[in-house]
């Protein structure tokens, strides 16, 4: 292998990983998750199937971060805006309502942190994720039948 291609192999590497960190600090800082998606949809179509396939993970991930995260901050504005509390009972159902809805984005995210994180641990073992469907949470190494 040429020093070239070690280096386009180690800048991909670098990349599939930071990546998988702008994924976890995006769960906190949404601006992060929208890069992270753009460049988990760029690398989708890399020659490397290792790169690839945690690309393909990466936008899965991503696309489910972010359209459930989207989605329970406009339920949320619906309820606060469109039906605002009159009286204190409401206002107790209200906020018990604002609870169930942080508690499922909490559930969301936790499925999009564990996600990560075991891609990130896969990557650093530069394993191939085998095609995984979206709801995974435990991706698997792809088996080599070379071995």
């Amino acid at each position: 292998m040429s020093e070239a291609e070690t280096i386009g192999s180690k800048a991909r590497e670098f990349n599939t990983a930071r990546n998988y960190a702008f994924i976890l600090f995006g769960l906190f800082f949404w601006p992060l998750l929208l890069v992270a998606y753009a460049r988990s949809s760029r690398a989708r179509s890399s020659e490397d199937a290792r790169v690839c396939s945690h690309a393909v993970f990466q936008y899965q991930t991503s696309s489910v971060a972010l359209v459930s995260g989207g989605l329970l901050l406009v339920i949320f504005l619906v309820m606060i805006f469109g039906f605002p509390p009159t009286n204190a009972l409401e206002a107790a159902h209200a906020r018990m309502r604002n609870i169930a809805l942080l508690n499922v984005g909490y559930i969301f995210s936790l499925w999009a942190a564990v996600r990560s994180i075991r891609g990130l641990y896969l990557a650093g073992a530069r394993e191939t994720l085998s095609p995984t469907w979206l709801w995974t949470v435990w991706p698997k190494p792809a088996v080599d039948v070379s071995r």
